[in-house]
């Protein structure tokens, strides 16, 4: 008999998540963050906690913070950044 797991992966509630999670994004107000999170989901990416990314290497001095991950490729927890990819 085969025995079957299931592993699965969980996400902090927003009311959970500590500040020190927060990185970066709290520099931002909560509907910019609304709107930057929306646009990098539009765009069919992922909105999630980790260290940022700069030429798909991840800067392991980095806090951890929200942010798009761009095509699998790079982490980019900055809205101006994330906008100046998007022109």
């Amino acid at each position: 008999m085969a025995a079957i797991i299931v592993l699965g992966c969980s996400q902090k509630a927003p009311a959970q998540v500590d500040k020190e999670d927060m990185g970066n994004m709290d520099e931002y107000s909560e509907s910019q963050d609304a709107q930057f999170k929306q646009m990098c989901q539009s765009k069919g990416w992922q909105w999630m906690l980790m260290k940022p990314t700069m030429n798909g290497k991840m800067d392991s001095n980095a806090k951890d913070c929200w942010g798009c991950m761009v095509e699998g490729v790079e982490h980019i927890c900055d809205n101006q950044k994330f906008m100046e990819l998007m022109k």
